[in-house]
């Protein structure tokens, strides 16, 4: 399992060991602690990273920086830190975010998963609509890592790329009315899902198939990025999950548009749903054809700590 965590001393030796044998400049991640004796590490390195962490006696021009270890089980594999501010330095250079993985744990996936995390994390510490990051030209492997993670490159320059990625407490979540206009968009989105071929007889939607719904959105700048909608019903008849006359909220459409994928919008639509509608139902459902059901499993049940009810399986034989 990966997990972020601050530097502290209580894990300082996996801390130090994974320090100290990350060169001083790796990608142009400097590491100012390479090679330090553990003694060091521990009187010097960890409260070096918590004044930075408080903003406390920085050097001119520095900022607060939040240093976190990515773990593997009980093995550190990585570092990220998050720059809390920007300066004119960092906005035209190395921005608010940096990594590195240890070469030995590379192409695992651990890139992505971390600043994955780290994103979850900077949206509470970083006060911009964007995150800036820089990678140079020569880390195609790091470049990749962001675009998974919703970047796109903004400029370039001989040895870099610069790099944004939405900061998701940018995002809006509101309940809205499902008018003509909204109509319009989440029929266009539904187009888009559609083409992404997802889920097993999924097609465009209609009016007949908003009508009536609950309509929770999720905008950035204005723009919707990505919805969830369903309907209150009730149950005519007691099964093994509900009670005959019981409420419940079935969630038809939860769709994100995939460049704002992995970074907690599809949780925050899920979270604000649920809390409206707890006042009418007793229950959320749903059902999925997703072709990728463990991923879509993860989210719900892991995740959003929904129940499992029961599956429907295919073998195609012909």
């Amino acid at each position: 399992m990966l997990r972020l965590k601050k530097a502290n001393p209580e894990d300082a030796y996996a801390e130090w060991k994974y320090v100290t044998e990350t060169p001083s400049d790796e990608n142009g991640f400097t590491n100012s602690w390479s090679g330090c004796s553990y003694e060091q590490f521990v009187s010097e390195a960890i409260p070096w990273m918590q004044k930075y962490e408080r903003g406390e006696d920085l050097p001119e021009g520095h900022v607060p920086e939040v240093f976190y270890f990515l773990w593997h089980d009980d093995k550190v594999v990585g570092e990220f830190r998050v720059r809390c501010q920007l300066t004119d330095a960092l906005r035209h250079g190395a921005g608010h975010i940096g990594y590195a993985i240890a070469r030995d744990e590379r192409e695992k996936g651990y890139g992505s998963e971390g600043l994955r995390l780290t994103l979850q994390e900077a949206a509470h510490l970083v006060k911009e609509e964007e995150f800036y990051l820089r990678v140079r030209r020569n880390n195609p492997a790091s470049l990749r890592i962001m675009q998974k993670n919703g970047g796109r490159i903004v400029g370039e320059d001989a040895e870099c790329f610069f790099v944004r990625i939405m900061n998701p407490a940018a995002v809006v979540i509101a309940e809205e009315e499902i008018s003509k206009e909204n109509e319009v968009v989440l029929i266009e989105l539904s187009n888009d899902w559609t083409e992404e071929n997802s889920c097993y007889g999924y097609r465009p939607n209609t009016h007949e198939d908003l009508s009536g719904r609950r309509l929770f959105t999720a905008r950035y700048q204005g723009k919707m990025i990505g919805y969830l909608f369903g309907i209150i019903e009730t149950a005519s008849r007691t099964d093994s999950i509900r009670r005959e006359g019981e409420r419940f909220f079935e969630i038809e459409e939860l769709y994100i548009l995939p460049q704002y994928r992995s970074l907690g919008i599809g949780r925050r639509l899920y979270q604000a749903c649920a809390k409206r509608v707890q006042r009418e139902a007793d229950l959320i459902m749903l059902s999925t054809a997703t072709k990728d059901w463990k991923k879509i499993l993860h989210f719900y049940i892991e995740e959003m700590g929904m129940d499992f009810w029961s599956a429907r399986l295919f073998q195609r034989l012909k």
